[in-house]
């Protein structure tokens, strides 16, 4: 619980307004506090287009800043809106409000307003500017201020190296996927009685397929895309397979035959090359949202054509349990979820790496190498005399183990295996289609004739179909020597690549 830091406003001696705090305490001079501001602003040296300061105060330091530096933008932050509310009383405040490049945040909210608005793509330094006083007097809360910041500082860094990696490859898997959606089929059916199995790709699969074999009748297997090949080479089939990774790789998953009564379950900036090469053997192809921009600004203005989908931290096991959940299945298991290497097995016997370490294997760098490579590429942690993680993995463990509770999922994990019982379920037999209709040139030319209008952007004012092309300007604003001229290049840039989808 944070508490509110000021009494009232009071008047100093030089007329300007100043929080008093509840202890009594004045953070500014109370005979003159612009001049202290002064001396303090020249002892800061700003380098950066992005500031966060540490207290509002009387806005004497906020406005300082903003005189000398007219471009910058300042996330300014107080205990509580309290607090905020109070020093609203304040001409300078109430004037700096008002101002588009100044937001004024809680404490509680400071992560929020840091992911909203420290947008890579426009800004390139990040500074923050601590004021003395009000550090002083927040000492017992300061050390998780700056946990805070530097928390979500690392999810905003994160974020932008996956979408300065993928933002282009994204961007074209949605285009070429989007194509095909007029032509798949409009629904279908689950046996909502049968137990859901998500099949991961993980080592301890080799050692729990033979009962799912045997008992084949009594499962609905939902496969991920690894997963896959290795059970078509085992002539086993699954009921569903779900794939989200964007990268071309990705077709490897789908070299032999497919089967036209498997469904198919793709994100919309998943592989089209995987995609292309399936629909000519099945139409048994739904696409999903798991919150691309450009694919949350098309499913709305579709009136949700797309399955929407959880990606989590981005692992496909998370999704496939997602959609199980989201179809209505209330018995569900996941084998393959080790997050770790078993036996120094980093994947279930016959996936694609199989096939590519043992065509390039030779005495001087077998297979076995190549594996030890793949496994060895970051720190291991050890589990146990037979599993090793590393920290990704143990990620993506946390992520899946939040999934079950926030969705308040009863789950059991024994002997590698988890076992989930959706006691109260959605019970949506999972969607259909059958009254929406989409058509690609229609939809594509209203959503590029906004650019033709709006062929500026502003942080300021983000709408929709600007933010869609965020993750696009990001790669660009990597690979891009002439970034420097500005977001609007970037901007400008992103439209261009666009008219290569009409």
């Amino acid at each position: 619980m944070i508490n509110s830091l000021y009494e009232k406003l009071i008047e100093s001696k030089t007329g300007d307004l100043i929080p008093l705090t509840i202890s009594g305490k004045t953070l500014e001079s109370r005979y003159n506090p612009l001049n202290d501001i002064e001396r303090t602003y020249a002892s800061i040296k700003i380098d950066c287009d992005f500031c966060v300061i540490l207290g509002i105060q009387s806005g004497l330091l906020i406005n300082e800043i903003l005189r000398n530096n007219p471009n910058i933008f300042i996330l300014a932050i107080e205990n509580t809106y309290s607090d905020i509310n109070l020093l609203m009383n304040s001409d300078l405040i109430k004037s700096l409000s008002k101002l588009s490049n100044i937001v004024f945040s809680s404490i509680e909210d400071l992560s929020k307003n840091l992911i909203n608005y420290f947008k890579p793509v426009f800004f390139n330094k990040i500074q923050v500017i601590e004021q003395r006083n009000w550090i002083q007097e927040n000492k017992n809360i300061c050390q998780n201020i700056f946990d805070t910041i530097n928390t979500t500082l690392n999810i905003i860094s994160r974020d932008f190296s996956v979408q300065s990696h993928f933002g282009k490859l994204w961007m074209h898997n949605f285009f070429s996927n989007l194509k095909y959606l007029q032509y798949t089929n409009s629904n279908f059916h689950l046996p909502l009685d049968k137990t859901a199995i998500i099949l991961g790709a993980g080592p301890s699969v080799d050692y729990k397929l033979k009962d799912i074999i045997i008992n084949r009748k009594k499962y609905f297997i939902i496969a991920t895309d690894t997963s896959f090949e290795s059970l078509n080479k085992m002539k086993v089939s699954a009921d569903a397979v779900l794939s989200i990774d964007a990268q071309y790789i990705s077709s490897n998953h789908f070299l032999n035959a497919i089967n036209e009564n498997t469904i198919f379950i793709f994100d919309i900036c998943g592989n089209s090359s995987a995609v292309n090469k399936i629909f000519h053997y099945s139409k048994n192809i739904f696409f999903f949202n798991s919150g691309h921009p450009l694919s949350n600004l098309f499913d709305y203005e579709n009136q949700n054509i797309l399955l929407n989908l959880y990606s989590g931290s981005g692992t496909v096991t998370i999704t496939a349990l997602d959609f199980a959940v989201k179809s209505g299945f209330s018995d569900i298991q996941i084998l393959g979820a080790d997050f770790g290497y078993i036996n120094n097995k980093t994947y279930m016997s016959g996936t694609y790496l199989d096939n590519l370490y043992n065509s390039s294997s030779t005495k001087i760098s077998s297979n076995e190498f190549s594996f030890s490579k793949l496994m060895y590429r970051i720190p291991l942690i050890k589990k146990s005399n037979v599993k090793s993680t590393t920290e990704v993995l143990e990620n993506y463990e946390t992520s899946l183990i939040e999934y079950l509770k926030n969705n308040n999922l009863n789950f059991l994990y024994k002997e590698d295996i988890y076992f989930i019982n959706q006691t109260k379920s959605l019970n949506t037999n999972c969607y259909n289609f059958e009254n929406k209709i989409f058509k690609y040139e229609e939809w594509f030319s209203k959503y590029i004739n906004y650019f033709s209008i709006n062929n500026e952007i502003s942080i300021y004012n983000l709408q929709a179909e600007e933010y869609s092309l965020l993750p696009l300007m990001s790669f660009l604003k990597k690979h891009d020597n002439n970034s420097i001229i500005g977001v609007n290049h970037l901007y400008k840039k992103a439209i261009d690549f666009l008219e290569r989808y009409k």
